[in-house]
C-alpha cells in the first residue's frame, strides 16, 4: 500500500456520517450511499499525488487531505455526489487494504451507521496521535496563506464579541458556534485545506479560521493575535458631505437638553419636540444611528407629554434625557475612536446561518409610545439554546389598519410557512435562514421553512431559561441587569417560570394592573403583573377566569426584570393541555379555556399598592437597538427617595427656578450622600445649584443616580442580599 493511500486512509478515518453531511447535506449523503451500495465505484488508481475514481458518469480526484479538496468533472458545483460515493467508497477498500498490510487505522466507515442526521461524532474514539501537533504548528502566516487577510480579520471579529465555542475531539476535531449554528471540523492528516464546515460559503473561510485559533487558544496557545489583524467590529464614520459634523450635532444635542431642564419639562412647547425631530434626521446624517433613535423617542415622549396622554411620564422622560445626555458625552470623548456599540447602526446585519431547527413556543402583540405596532413571535434554537425572534409592525401613521391580532391568521413571509398562529406552535427546520445578532429573524423570501409537526414545550431543552427555583431566577436577573450605557439584549430576559403554585390574583385599579402570585417550592414568590391597555384586555380575562389545575396549566414564558428588591414577570403565553392537544396558549391572541372557574371573591380584593408598568415590547425596526424598559426608579433608602424627589422637581419645574430653601435641600443631601460613600454624585448635585453648570449638573447627577440605581438593583436582587 503506497504512502498516499495511507495518508488519505488515515484522513478519511475520521469521516463518519456527521462529517459527510457537514460536506454535503444529509439527503444527498442518503442518495450517495443508495448509489454506492448499488456499486456505482469498483476501483481506484493513484494519480500523482491524488487518487482517481470513476464513479458512474463522473470522474473524482482526491489529494490526501480528503474529499473537501476533492474534485469532480460532473457540472455540478461543491460537493457533488460522485464525491461522496468515492468517499464511501475508499473508506472501505483502503480500510480493507490496510487491514492486509497492517494495523489499520481508527476508521469509521460511514456506510455502517443509518443515522445520517446525526451531527456528532462517536465518543468513543480519541484524539488522533500528532493532530494536536498538526493544529497547534499553524501561525498567523499559515493562516493567511490559507484563507488570505480579509478572512482572517474577519475571524478574529467573530472572536473578539467572546461567541460561544464548544469543542470535541473524538476522532475528528469539531469546533461548533453554537450562536451561529456553524460547525467546523478538522482531520488528522488533512491539513488545513481539508477542513470541512456547515458555514455558508460567504462565511466560510472566516469560521475555519476562527475554529483553529479558538482551538488553538482552548489549548493555551495564541499565534494568532489581536494586534495581526484588527479584530475591532466595523464602525460607522462620519459622513462626507453632511451640512453638519458630527461634533456640531452632538454639542447641538446637549445645548437642547440643558436648555430643556433649564426651563423646565413642565413648561415644554411643541417647538422642542420639533426640535428633537430634527436633531434626530441631523444625527442619521452624520452616520450617529444610537443617538438619533434616542432623539426620535425623546421626541415622542415630550409629545405624548404635550397632549396630556395616559402613557406620557415625565419621570422616564428626565431619565431618557439624562441617558442621551451621557451618550452625547461618551461620544466627544471617544472622538473618532468612538466604539460601533456607542456609535450605532443604522440596519440590522443579518448573518447567514443555513440550516436552523426551532421550536414555535409563543407570540405576542405590542406597541411602542413612538406609535408603531407589531407581532412577535418567539422561536427556541434547540441546538443553540437560545431565543429567536420573527416580527412584523407598521406605524400607525402610515399603515393605521394593521392589526396585530388579524396578523396572526396570515402566513409568514418564508416559502412554506404556515399562519403566525400556526407556526408558533410548531417544530420547522428553516433553510437558507438569515439571524441577526439580537436573535431576530430575517423576513427574506429566500429562507425556506419545513414543518417537523407540533412544538412540545414540556419536552423542550430551555437549558438555562426553565426556571423552578425563584432565587436562581433572581441570581439569573441579577446577572442581565443593565448598567450605564451598555447595551443589552432584550431576549436574555425571556424565560420559562414553572411554578409549584397559584396563589392569589387581583386587578389593582389605582394602576390598572393584573397581579398573580406565583410560588416555586421553598414558598418564595414572583409576581406575575400585566398592565391594562387595548391589547392586553383579552389576556387579562383569561388570566382572571383560568384554572391552573383544572386546565392544566404548568408553564409560563414571558419577560422578567427588576424592580428594586423585588421582579415582575410579564407573561407571552400558557404552556398546557387542552381536550385537543395543544400545548400552548398564546395571550391575547386565542381565545379562552374550554374549562374557566371564576375567582373567588376574596381572591378578587383590589389592592391600592402602586406600580410602575411598562409596555410589553420595544421591537420595532426603527426602535431595535432602544433599550429595554427596567424600572428606574429605585429607592432603597429613605435619602435615595428624597434625592430621586429632589432631582425630579428641578427638572420638571426648571434650574432657573432654583431658591434658598431648594438650595438648603440640596446642601443637606449631598451631606447625607457623602456620608453614605457617594462623594461623586454629592459634588454633581452640588452642581445643580451653583450659578454656573446647573443644567449640565443636573443632567450628570440623573445619569449618575441611574447608574448606582442599576448597579444596586443588581445586587438587591441577589438571594440573601441585604441590599
Amino acid at each position: 500500500m503506497s504512502d498516499l493511500a495511507t495518508r488519505l486512509a488515515r484522513t478519511l478515518a475520521s469521516f463518519d456520517d456527521g462529517a459527510l453531511g457537514a460536506l454535503a447535506s444529509v439527503g444527498l449523503l442518503r442518495r450517495a450511499r443508495k448509489d454506492f451500495e448499488k456499486g456505482e465505484a469498483s476501483s481506484y488508481e493513484e494519480v500523482g499525488e491524488h487518487v482517481r475514481v470513476q464513479v458512474g458518469d463522473g470522474t473524482v480526484t482526491m489529494p490526501d487531505s480528503g474529499p473537501a479538496a476533492a474534485r469532480c468533472t460532473c457540472p455540478a458545483t461543491g460537493v457533488c455526489r460522485h464525491i461522496l460515493i468515492a468517499t464511501l467508497f475508499l473508506q472501505q477498500k483502503l480500510s480493507m487494504e490496510t487491514a492486509q498490510t497492517g494495523p489499520a487505522p481508527s476508521m469509521t466507515v460511514a456506510a455502517a451507521s443509518d443515522d445520517v442526521d446525526s451531527l456528532a461524532s462517536s465518543p468513543s474514539r480519541e484524539l488522533a496521535a500528532g493532530t494536536r501537533e498538526e493544529l497547534l504548528g499553524f501561525d498567523t502566516d499559515s493562516i493567511i496563506k490559507w484563507v488570505g487577510r480579509k478572512a482572517l480579520r474577519d475571524a478574529m471579529r467573530l472572536l473578539h464579541a467572546s461567541p460561544s465555542v464548544e469543542i470535541s475531539e473524538a476522532g475528528a476535531v469539531l469546533i461548533r458556534f453554537p450562536d451561529a449554528n456553524v460547525e467546523c471540523r478538522y482531520f488528522p492528516g488533512a491539513g488545513l485545506a481539508g477542513m470541512i464546515t456547515t458555514a455558508a460559503n460567504k462565511v466560510r473561510d472566516a469560521h475555519l479560521a476562527a475554529a483553529v485559533i479558538a482551538w488553538q487558544r482552548h489549548h493555551g496557545v495564541v499565534h494568532v493575535r489581536e494586534d495581526s489583524a484588527d479584530p475591532r467590529p466595523i464602525v460607522l464614520q462620519a459622513a462626507e458631505g453632511s451640512p453638519r459634523t458630527r461634533q456640531q450635532v452632538v454639542q447641538s444635542t446637549q445645548a437642547l437638553l440643558e436648555e430643556m431642564v433649564t426651563v423646565g419639562l413642565a413648561h415644554l412647547s411643541g417647538t422642542v419636540r420639533d426640535r428633537l425631530r430634527t436633531l434626530g434626521i441631523s444625527a442619521t446624517g452624520v452616520n450617529l444611528p444610537r443617538l438619533s433613535l434616542s432623539l426620535k423617542a425623546l421626541a415622542e415622549e415630550v409629545s405624548a407629554l404635550l397632549k396630556r396622554d395616559a402613557q406620557a411620564d415625565d419621570t422616564q422622560l428626565f431619565i431618557s434625557m439624562a441617558r442621551t445626555y451621557a451618550l452625547c458625552a461618551a461620544l466627544a470623548t471617544a472622538g473618532d475612536s468612538a466604539p460601533a456599540w456607542l456609535v450605532g447602526r443604522h440596519r440590522s446585519h443579518y448573518d447567514p446561518i443555513g440550516k436552523l431547527e426551532l421550536t414555535g413556543l409563543a407570540a405576542y402583540a405590542w406597541r411602542t409610545k413612538s406609535g408603531y405596532r407589531g407581532l412577535t413571535l418567539l422561536f427556541w434554537d434547540t441546538a443553540g439554546k437560545r431565543w429567536c425572534t420573527w416580527s412584523d409592525s407598521r406605524p400607525l401613521q402610515r399603515d393605521p389598519l394593521f392589526n396585530p391580532v388579524s396578523r396572526f391568521d396570515q402566513d409568514l413571509p418564508w416559502q412554506g410557512a404556515a399562519s403566525a398562529r400556526q407556526m408558533s406552535r410548531s417544530r420547522v427546520k428553516m433553510l437558507n435562514a438569515l439571524r441577526n445578532d439580537q436573535g431576530r429573524l430575517s423576513a427574506s423570501e429566500q429562507c425556506q421553512a419545513l414543518s417537523l409537526g407540533p412544538s412540545d414545550p414540556a419536552t423542550t431543552d430551555f437549558g438555562d431559561r426553565l426556571f423552578t427555583d425563584w432565587a436562581a431566577l433572581r441570581r439569573y436577573v441579577a446577572s442581565i441587569q443593565p448598567t450605564g450605557l451598555i447595551p443589552q439584549d432584550p431576549l436574555n430576559a425571556v424565560v420559562v417560570l414553572k411554578p409549584s403554585n397559584w396563589g392569589r390574583r387581583q386587578f389593582q385599579k389605582t394602576d390598572q394592573t393584573f397581579v398573580w402570585d406565583l410560588f416555586d417550592e421553598q414558598g418564595e414568590i414572583v409576581a406575575l403583573r400585566l398592565p391594562f391597555e387595548d391589547l392586553s384586555q383579552s389576556a387579562i380575562e383569561t388570566l382572571e377566569q383560568i384554572s391552573p389545575q383544572q386546565d392544566g396549566v404548568w408553564g409560563i414564558v414571558g419577560r422578567v426584570v427588576a424592580n428594586g428588591h423585588d421582579i415582575w414577570f410579564t407573561p407571552f403565553t400558557l404552556f398546557k393541555r387542552f381536550s385537543d392537544g395543544s400545548a400552548i396558549q398564546n395571550l391575547g391572541l386565542e381565545g379562552k379555556s374550554e374549562r374557566v372557574t371564576a375567582i373567588s371573591a376574596n381572591q378578587a380584593s383590589i389592592s391600592g399598592e402602586a406600580s410602575t408598568g411598562s409596555p410589553l415590547e420595544r421591537d420595532d425596526d426603527d426602535a431595535e437597538d432602544a433599550d429595554l424598559s427596567f424600572p428606574d426608579r429605585l429607592a432603597f433608602t429613605k435619602e435615595w427617595s428624597l434625592l430621586e424627589d429632589h432631582l425630579q422637581h428641578l427638572a420638571e419645574s426648571g434650574v432657573r427656578r432654583i431658591n434658598a430653601a431648594i438650595n438648603d435641600a440640596a446642601i443637606k443631601l449631598a451631606a447625607s450622600l457623602s456620608d453614605h460613600g457617594l462623594s461623586a454624585l454629592a459634588n454633581f448635585l452640588l452642581r445643580c445649584n451653583a450659578d454656573t453648570g446647573r443644567a449640565p449638573g443636573l443632567l450628570q447627577a440623573r445619569y449618575i443616580s441611574t447608574v448606582y440605581s442599576e448597579t444596586a438593583a443588581r445586587l438587591a436582587i441577589e438571594p440573601g442580599s441585604s441590599g
